[in-house]
């Protein structure tokens, strides 16, 4: 149920968003860090992070305000 869900979009916010972030900034030194350029292999996995960092906090508001009227409740 609802609880169910604030649980999971909970659990994300405080352990997979902040991993999936600092995965980002490593990547982002290992890429662009002191005159480096970034391998395609290194760009491609950049990008990707990016948009499912993205993705991911566009699909978790969406669920968050599915559920907003049950957590005042």
């Amino acid at each position: 149920g609802n609880q169910d869900e604030a649980i999971a979009i909970y659990r994300w916010w405080k352990v997979q968003r902040p991993a999936d972030h600092a995965k980002h900034r490593e990547l982002l030194h290992e890429c662009y860090g002191r005159d480096k350029k970034p391998s395609v292999e290194q760009y491609t996995e950049f990008r990707a992070l990016r948009e499912k960092i993205e993705g991911d906090d566009e699909e978790m508001l969406v669920r968050l305000i599915a559920i907003r009227r049950s957590l005042w409740t």
